[in-house]
């Protein structure tokens, strides 16, 4: 009771609601945990301006977190940005996923900053320094982003607070007010920052969201400001959804609603964004009830080239009983210790029914989605032989590899590997993955020491890929006696023909 009351007189309190001081945790007891379960600490109040909502009552997970937090804010470079803005008279905190990936005790892959310093100021502040420099496009400027590249190692986004206005479509106005900043972004989990005390300033409840695995716009919930904005919005939200959301947990109705209505969107995002989105979204475990979504009830397949228009009435679900199928396969895989994950490409795969929706045959995908011309090839690849690839040894795909010329031993490779993923062919798989083919060792002086001159071209092709499967199938360690013995033995076959 004592408690509970203690907490209520807080959130009454406006001047105390807003962020959560990590440096105090242990000094509070019997507060909710991020994830349940976990009741071990408490969380410090301390103030901030404007708090749009928080849920101050919840603490973070020492024990998942702390070590990652310190371990990050330990490296040198962070530690001089952090110095060098104070110094200046600026704040500078860790933002978005980041924060995101700490709170959910992930190692953070990248880390942007942000702050309320604008880029003029950052600029002026990097000028003649010697160990840091700005790397950097004037559109990321204008947009308030500078990437700096601290003592020659490594590279930081840091990105100046900033709000969104009508007066000036598409570029940001720039301000002082981290709420304000908050305000103007997608979802409420990645709307938090850590100063580098360890505070948490959290204005949307993004904590409880990722506790309860929702995931919300920020504002009203419906996400339409944020969509007409940006519309790519409406793939991160799906993507957040794969993982954060959890299999079970339903949308938000209204985000739902608006990513209907303003679906047609995605048609004014460009297709190197729009592909960078989808194969996230179809790397993440568990894609399957999002993937569902967006190709069933959102008929959002004709934005990435997967129209249904001159296939069967049927055909939407073809592609998810097939999209089903290779995802479990890929699941169990991973849940078995097999695999640590997959290529978005291999599920793409699983979306494309027919040949001629390839982008190598000028489909749609090839406009609506920006692939490599080698992701083409390995998409193409395992269209054609899904239905038959299991006809085929591992032993025959590793002797086509060991033949195929340097340059396409790579292709192959990948080609081998990724339609073995999608058909759970592992016999394949695993000897594929451990083929590494060294250089094929000289043969000339090999005909000189039998005496034999070598074969005109047409000839000598044939006597070379003899060669090269037998030294394939010693596992590459025979000697050069075993090449010239093997050599002569060919000789003599073809004499006899």
């Amino acid at each position: 009771m004592i408690v509970r009351t203690f907490i209520r007189r807080l959130l009454a309190n406006p001047s105390i609601r807003g962020h959560h001081c990590l440096s105090c945790l242990q000094r509070q007891q019997h507060h909710h945990s991020l994830h349940e379960g976990n009741s071990s600490g408490g969380s410090c109040l301390v103030s901030d301006q404007r708090i749009t909502k928080a849920e101050v009552h919840r603490k973070i997970p020492d024990k998942q977190f702390r070590p990652l937090f310190d371990e990050l804010v330990a490296g040198p470079d962070l530690r001089f940005l952090d110095t060098l803005f104070a110094r200046n008279g600026y704040q500078l905190r860790i933002a978005g996923g980041a924060v995101r990936d700490l709170l959910c005790g992930q190692r953070p892959v990248d880390v942007d900053l942000a702050t309320d310093a604008t880029p003029d100021q950052m600029k002026d502040m990097i000028r003649d320094r010697t160990n840091i420099w700005a790397l950097n496009t004037s559109s990321g400027a204008r947009n308030g982003t500078i990437m700096a590249r601290v003592n020659d190692r490594t590279n930081y986004e840091i990105t100046a607070l900033r709000k969104w206005t009508d007066e000036r479509p598409g570029l940001p106005v720039f301000v002082t007010d981290w709420s304000v900043d908050a305000a103007h972004r997608d979802l409420t989990i990645n709307a938090m920052y850590l100063d580098f005390t360890g505070c948490l300033y959290d204005y949307f409840d993004g904590v409880g969201h990722l506790r309860r695995r929702a995931i919300c716009f920020v504002g009203d919930g419906t996400g339409l400001s944020a969509i007409r904005q940006n519309p790519i919005t409406i793939m991160r939200y799906m993507r957040f959804h794969c993982r954060y959301g959890g299999h079970g947990c339903g949308h938000d109705s209204r985000a739902i609603t608006t990513i209907r209505e303003q679906r047609h969107l995605l048609r004014s995002v460009d297709s190197q964004t729009l592909w960078s989105e989808l194969k996230k979204l179809l790397s993440v475990n568990g894609c399957v009830g999002v993937v569902d979504l967006m190709l069933g009830d959102l008929q959002m397949g004709e934005y990435f080239g997967l129209s249904d228009q001159s296939l069967p009435a049927d055909s939407t679900l073809e592609r998810l009983r097939e999209f089903r199928a290779v995802h479990d396969r890929l699941s169990s895989a991973v849940a078995s210790g097999r695999l640590r994950g997959w290529d978005g490409l291999t599920l793409l795969a699983a979306l494309v029914l027919k040949d001629w929706e390839l982008p190598s045959a000028g489909a749609d995908m090839s406009v609506r989605l920006s692939l490599s011309n080698t992701e083409k090839r390995v998409l193409a690849f395992v269209v054609h032989n899904r239905r038959t690839f299991a006809q085929t040894s591992a032993q025959e795909w590793r002797r086509r590899i060991v033949l195929a010329t340097k340059d396409q031993q790579q292709l192959l490779r990948r080609q081998v590997l990724d339609c073995a993923l999608y058909c759970g062919h592992w016999e394949v798989y695993d000897q594929i993955k451990r083929l590494v083919v060294p250089d094929f060792p000289p043969t000339g002086h090999l005909f000189a020491a039998i005496g034999r001159p070598v074969p005109n071209r047409a000839a000598l092709k044939g006597v070379l890929n003899e060669l090269k499967l037998f030294w394939a199938d010693s596992d590459f360690q025979c000697t050069d006696d075993d090449l010239k013995t093997h050599l002569e033995s060919v000789l003599r076959d073809i004499d006899k023909k």
